[in-house]
């Protein structure tokens, strides 16, 4: 509400608020997301109703999941953006830091922040300094959400680089068959959880298709070729058009 929530609808009507504040402030109680599950979320404007998964390291940090929608709520304006779909929201609570006033100054340590749908957070001042076009920054922003523009289905560790802990065991929740009703009724998801050492299935790497960049599992950058990866281990391969697989050296 006090950033850049408030210019929504030219600044007269703000959006609802997050899980995390309302149930900062009292307002909500939070469901655990449950494990091996079907789940149904409907719109948060209206029911407020949202998931929380916490780092069983750390109470403080935690993950909500919130459906979005232009229902005639508080969010009906989030469709003039083209939003709409299933929010993950990764809070690392310190008071100090919200004390201060510092909650996202340091970009690799994000306190309260978006979990993106396709994995790309780009932040606006990328489109302000002429780095990318205001289309490209558009059309990131609205990839944010489930399933949202790019149709994202799932929501994994090997795949989303962004939805882990900063200290903490591997995320064993899977998201699998993230859907929205046709009329923006509820957004509906399975969650799997994966046994400690549980690794998925090894999909098989596409030689006709171009490969942007080879990752670990943690997101970092390894190299742009098969031939170069040197250590035994899992990688994530992301190929130009935007898809994915994971390979085993």
């Amino acid at each position: 509400v006090m950033d850049a929530g408030c210019y929504t609808n030219d600044g007269y009507t703000p959006p609802s608020y997050t899980a995390h504040e309302r149930d900062f402030l009292g307002w909500c109680e939070l469901d655990t997301l449950p494990e091996n599950e079907e789940v149904t979320l409907e719109p948060f404007g209206k029911g407020n109703k949202a998931y929380v998964l916490y780092n069983p390291n750390n109470n403080n940090e935690y993950l909500t999941f919130e459906y979005h929608n232009p229902d005639g709520s508080w969010d009906q304006h989030w469709g003039g953006y083209g939003l709409h779909g299933m929010l993950v929201i990764h809070t690392d609570y310190d008071a100090g830091v919200w004390y201060s006033n510092t909650v996202n100054c340091d970009p690799e340590h994000q306190h309260c922040t978006v979990v993106p749908a396709d994995n790309e957070l780009l932040a606006y001042d990328r489109y302000s300094d002429g780095v990318v076009t205001g289309d490209e920054w558009y059309h990131n922003f609205v990839s944010d959400i489930f399933p949202g523009e790019k149709k994202i289905s799932k929501l994994d560790t090997i795949e989303n680089q962004h939805y882990k802990w900063f200290d903490g065991p591997t995320i064993m929740s899977i998201l699998q068959d993230i859907k929205e009703a046709e009329d923006f009724s509820n957004v509906t998801f399975t969650v799997k959880t994966k046994k400690s050492g549980q690794v998925e299935a090894i999909e098989l790497i596409q030689s006709d298709k171009s490969i942007q960049g080879i990752y670990n599992l943690n997101g970092n950058y390894i190299c742009n070729s098969i031939e170069s990866v040197k250590e035994q281990g899992i990688y994530i391969v992301k190929y130009s058009n935007g898809e994915s697989a994971i390979y085993r050296k």
